[in-house]
């Protein structure tokens, strides 16, 4: 429990500066979904009325056992694992690439808040596959990228040493490629991963808020 408190946290220090905040109020609970615009990671708190044992109650009546083998339920939105304090779900209704295994992921806990009822407070993340994949795709195309630079450039280096300026019609052509190239190879990251993960998250995260609100 120390090292969850801990972590969550850090965690807040480290989104203490946010350029994405959303706020909505959902069956009578309140939710804030924030993190920043360039990152697909999201920290989000809701706030409900309701005790602690009623929101895992309506928690676990929401959520079904995940299964490789079969598909999600029509009847529930959410896939995972609920406990007494904690739970780790994703939405079974987003549509993540046809790759249901590799939807982004909900951690959070429910605790008392200050005032009545309960806060459910925690997390909206990339599966660690999908973060691993795309983090190694962006590391491959900027270290393909700056190889291909290096090359050009120690060529034009050459050039200018050797007193023959001229620069070949080779090395501007593969400079230009190589800089379109990983814009392109990285945008596709962009647009199909970070862009719209700040929406997704705030409708999951509305999805659960409508779970645990005392109006459902």
């Amino acid at each position: 429990m120390v090292a969850t408190s801990v972590q969550a946290e850090t965690l807040m220090r480290e989104f203490e500066t946010v350029d994405d905040r959303r706020r909505d109020t959902v069956g009578g609970a309140t939710l804030e979904v924030t993190g920043r615009r360039l990152w697909p990671h999201r920290m989000f708190t809701i706030d409900s009325p309701l005790p602690p044992a009623d929101i895992v109650g309506r928690l676990e009546g929401a959520t079904a056992a995940f299964r490789w083998w079969r598909g999600s339920s029509a009847s529930r939105p959410f896939d995972g694992v609920v406990t007494a304090t904690t739970f780790a779900l994703q939405s079974a209704t987003l549509r993540w690439h046809g790759w249901r295994w590799a939807r982004p992921r909900l951690h959070g806990r429910v605790v008392v808040s200050a005032g009545a009822g309960s806060r459910v407070s925690g997390t909206y993340t990339l599966h660690p596959a999908v973060a691993v994949v795309v983090s190694l795709w962006s590391i491959w195309v900027t270290a393909v990228a700056g190889l291909v630079l290096l090359s050009a450039g120690f060529d034009i280096v050459a050039s200018i040493s050797s007193r023959t300026v001229a620069i070949s019609l080779h090395d501007v052509l593969l400079t230009v490629g190589a800089i379109l190239g990983a814009a392109v190879l990285v945008g596709v990251a962009w647009v199909n991963v970070v862009r719209p993960f700040g929406d997704q998250a705030f409708s999951v995260v509305r999805a659960l808020a409508a779970v645990v609100g005392p109006a459902r």
